[in-house]
């Protein structure tokens, strides 16, 4: 669904490996293009932050426990379950109410002060489109917060016909534009301490691009 240098991780088709051994850039492929390929795609592909859901009756995206802060330990379940929702709450990506929890207590459950959190409009049009979604996440609400935007085009292999298909292993730079202010909470990284690190910095990745009858397509965007 990237941090010392934030990958994607992907299943490398075997024409990838091929072209490995080809070696670096060649000056007659399209770098130009090749960015812009890249940015077309990764403005559909945006980068986002799975979100965790709560089975219930009442409509609820999500519920949080409401833990005693009076120890350590409630105190940091607090800071990763229920902090971070009230922010995005207060960034009108959802609402909040008073409700109850279900904590479950060895084999038996019990209700405990809890609350509810729903997703408004804004929020629903920050989730990623199922059409979208790649990996382990595909099943998991993903709520966006910015796109890869290239910085350089570093090197590419020669493209080259690899079973009728024409392929470029392309490595570029990047960083993370048009993000989201909820993105910059600081209760937001305490839930997902990569954010801040993975927009500070700038991040490198190798992706393989498909020459078709349309033009250089990434190829997950293949039908």
């Amino acid at each position: 669904m990237r941090h010392t240098k934030w990958k994607t991780i992907i299943a490398v088709p075997a024409y990838a490996l091929v072209l490995s051994a080809c070696g670096g850039a060649s000056n007659n492929a399209p770098d130009v293009n090749f960015e812009t390929v890249l940015n077309s795609y990764y403005a559909d592909h945006k980068d986002c932050v799975g979100l965790p859901t709560t089975k219930n009756n009442d409509g609820f995206f999500y519920i949080a426990e409401i833990a005693d802060d009076s120890d350590a330990l409630g105190v940091q379940r607090n800071e990763r379950d229920l902090e971070p929702f009230l922010a995005l709450a207060n960034a009108g990506i959802m609402t909040v109410e008073d409700t109850q929890a279900t904590r479950k207590v060895f084999s038996r459950s019990e209700k405990v002060p809890g609350k509810g959190f729903k997703l408004t409009e804004l929020g629903k049009s920050l989730l990623l489109a199922d059409e979208y979604k790649r990996g382990g996440g595909q099943h998991e609400p993903q709520l966006c917060y910015g796109q890869r935007i290239v910085d350089e085009i570093v090197s590419f292999t020669e493209p080259a016909d690899i079973r009728g298909v024409t392929v470029s292993s392309v490595k570029y730079t990047f960083n993370v534009g048009n993000v989201a202010d909820w993105a910059k909470m600081p209760e937001i990284n305490i839930r997902y301490p990569h954010i801040e690190a993975y927009l500070a910095n700038t991040s490198e990745d190798t992706d393989d691009l498909v020459l078709t009858g349309q033009g250089w397509v990434h190829h997950n965007g293949l039908k």
